[in-house]
């Protein structure tokens, strides 16, 4: 006759602890995924809320750059050099080496593209100088909005003045005159029609920097 050895406490426990399991796995790998998810975007905050930052040191600089340019038509190395070195200092500090390169790239980049206008006599040294402090302060990822927003300023600027000038037809021959001439002689100034003339039309380029400046804050502000 067999012997009875009671109920089995063991098997009953496992029998119950198999569907809690089940139940109990899905909430820990949610729970896990919303660790996860806030992580990222409290990181995300932080790159927005710094990036912010960024736009609004570069839009200072540049306004600063507009006053001395519309009233001096120069913008001084006293603004510039400091500008520059905050820009790598400030993101350096942030983001380490890997951030402090992407900041002298993006003054590179930006120096560098209005270098070609300054060798081709269209535009001064202070202009440039501008350009690289706005460049290492803003950063690399804004920095073709605020490139393409300062392009299409500077044209509505230029137009917009030569047409205050009375000067509009003149502007558009000369216009054409100077790209037939760089056409043919690359980046040599054009003998007449450079700063040096003073019967140029004179543009306060540091105006459509900030402007640039301004479209870069606002995307920061509307990815946030």
């Amino acid at each position: 006759m067999a012997k009875w050895a009671g109920p089995d406490f063991g098997g009953i426990a496992r029998e119950f602890a198999a569907p809690m399991a089940i139940v109990v796995a899905p909430q820990a790998r949610r729970r896990q995924v919303v660790s996860r998810n806030a992580r990222r975007l409290a990181l995300d905050s932080t790159k927005v809320r710094m990036q912010m930052i960024y736009s609004a040191a570069a839009l200072v600089c540049a306004l600063i750059g507009s006053k001395w340019d519309i009233r001096e038509h120069r913008i001084p190395n006293l603004l510039t050099g400091p500008a520059i070195l905050a820009g790598l200092l400030l993101h350096g500090l942030v983001g380490g080496w890997t951030q402090l390169g992407s900041s002298a790239l993006a003054g590179l980049i930006g120096g560098g593209i209005f270098a070609l206008f300054y060798l081709a006599g269209g535009m001064g040294a202070g202009d440039v100088k501008l350009m690289v402090a706005v460049g290492c302060l803003l950063g690399l990822y804004p920095l073709h909005l605020m490139l393409l927003a300062t392009a299409f300023t500077g044209a509505a600027y230029g137009l917009a003045l030569a047409i205050r000038q009375q000067r509009l037809r003149q502007t558009l021959a000369n216009v054409a005159s100077i790209m037939a001439h760089h056409g043919r002689e690359g980046l040599t100034p054009h003998p007449d029609l450079n700063l040096t003339n003073p019967q140029s039309v004179r543009l306060p380029f540091a105006v459509p920097i900030a402007a640039g400046c301004c479209v870069a804050a606002a995307s920061a502000l509307w990815g946030r």
